[in-house]
């Protein structure tokens, strides 16, 4: 599990190559596109490379996003 703001496209990338799982929080500004919706109310999502890995044809990582809001009282 990660927290919040520990996360990179290195670390997932190493991560999903040793067919391991992983959960991550991600901070709300940071905005997924939902690509896929699903039965859950989850979706699809990817997580990109930064600029320079882009330009070499790196391909995105596929990712389930689920979000929730934890109200406090």
């Amino acid at each position: 599990m990660w927290d919040r703001g520990k996360h990179s496209y290195a670390m997932v990338e190493a991560t999903v190559s040793k067919r391991c799982e992983y959960v991550g929080l991600i901070s709300s500004n940071i905005k997924f596109l939902n690509e896929t919706q699903l039965d859950d109310n989850s979706y699809l999502s990817g997580i990109y490379p930064p600029g320079k890995l882009r330009k070499k044809e790196f391909k995105p990582i596929q990712v389930r996003v689920i979000e929730y809001i934890i109200e406090q009282p």
